[in-house]
């Protein structure tokens, strides 16, 4: 199962809120727009992040 994120702008002063989803649900919802955040979630779920793009190359810890 993957993880699917993405950034929406929000009023200040949170400024953006990161939302990430899998097939079971919301994993996580963040404040701000640090897409690193989302990879340590997908690798503590031991899950793929969906989008390689913004992500290249990483993949869950073993």
């Amino acid at each position: 199962m993957a993880i699917a994120w993405t950034t929406v702008p929000a009023p200040a002063p949170i400024g953006a809120l990161t939302v990430g989803v899998s097939d079971a649900g919301v994993v996580r919802i963040g404040f701000g727009a640090d897409p690193h955040r989302m990879v340590t979630v997908a690798e503590r779920l031991g899950e793929l992040v969906a989008d390689p793009e913004r992500t290249p190359g990483r993949r869950p810890a073993q």
